[in-house]
């Protein structure tokens, strides 16, 4: 298999990875908006319908999207990984190419484009990795809400390090998030001409201070991109 053939066929894969990562979190968005819907159970002391049944299938399917996005991730990774390869071994391989009766420039070009491409997927599915954690602090503060109002009726303590665990959580995903867009930025200083794109990505970012400066950051960086900038 030629080199391009190889980083095509990685392409592919991450593409599909991506794919799949899309799906299940379109998949997540509607178990939550049905959870949503779902109405708490609390009569007389009494818990019918919990907080952690209501939310159960949410988190679960959440759960899947984010497992969905780290694999994602990976599979860009090593596409990204092999255009560094092949463009390191560049030398060797437009030699061999140019005796077969091959085009050294056109090969250089499928690879500087290649390069392009899986630059820009990278910092792309480093933001989506972000988001998923946005998102899961969302689903989170929503469960934690119906905690308190089941916490008010009833008055046990076997909710008290359920609800503990949460804001934990919460707190957690909150700076991985903040953390992991930072990464992005970087990563996205050397690739050039991905502001809008940048922006469609996150414009949804959920409405947290610390996440909300790296997104900040992370724009004001995409604008300055004006060429193809080596990766790494």
């Amino acid at each position: 298999m030629s080199a391009i053939a190889e980083i095509a066929k990685l392409r592919k894969i991450a593409e599909d990875a991506r794919r799949e990562y899309a799906t299940k979190s379109e998949a997540a968005k509607k178990v939550t908006a049905a959870a949503e819907k779902t109405q708490l159970q609390l009569k007389d002391s009494k818990v019918i319908n919990s907080t952690k049944a209501k939310w159960e299938e949410a988190i679960k399917s959440r759960q899947a999207a984010s497992e969905a996005v780290v694999i994602a991730q990976k599979k860009v990774t090593e596409w990204v990984e092999q255009t560094k390869k092949q463009s390191t071994e560049m030398a060797t391989g437009l030699a061999v190419k140019a005796a077969t009766g091959g085009n050294p420039e056109d090969i250089k070009k499928e690879l500087q484009e290649e390069t392009k491409k899986a630059g820009e997927a990278l910092v792309m599915v480093m933001i989506d990795v972000a988001k998923e954690k946005q998102e899961e602090v969302s689903l989170l503060q929503k469960v934690y809400a119906d905690a308190v109002r089941e916490k008010e009726t009833n008055k046990g303590n076997e909710l008290d390090q359920y609800m503990k665990n949460i804001q934990n959580d919460i707190n957690t995903k909150n700076k991985e998030a903040s953390s992991l867009l930072e990464e992005a930025s970087k990563k996205a200083d050397t690739v050039g001409g991905m502001a809008k794109q940048l922006q469609d990505r996150i414009k949804d970012t959920v409405n947290i201070s610390s996440v909300k400066s790296s997104v900040s950051n992370l724009l004001n960086g995409a604008k300055k991109m004006d060429a193809i900038k080596k990766f790494f």
